[in-house]
């Protein structure tokens, strides 16, 4: 399991990032994509806003995909979100499962 981080810039006109944003995405999670039901957003350090994601997947890289395709489901969903650029992916945590 991995916590993805999904960093936003900043709106170009700086409105803030939609209240019901953690809502829409978790909406947007497709089943069988391994991404769990639970999305945080707040602000990054600096500028910006970090959307975590919580991910079980077979690594990294497939984490972040998944990560991706759920914002950008989102995004097709809920379009105004597209105002606020997505800078990257980063593997915020791993999470051990095993006991």
């Amino acid at each position: 399991m991995y916590l993805i981080h999904l960093h936003l810039a900043p709106h170009p006109v700086g409105l803030p990032l939609p209240e019901d944003t953690a809502a829409v995405v978790t909406d947007a999670v497709r089943p069988g994509s391994g991404v769990v039901r639970h999305v945080t957003v707040h602000p990054a350090d600096g500028h910006g806003l970090v959307v975590g994601l919580y991910v079980a997947a077979d690594g990294p890289e497939q984490a972040e995909a998944a990560a991706r395709v759920t914002w950008w489901r989102a995004v097709a969903a809920r379009p105004r979100l597209g105002g606020w650029p997505l800078l990257s992916t980063e593997l915020a945590m791993t999470l051990d499962r095993t006991p």
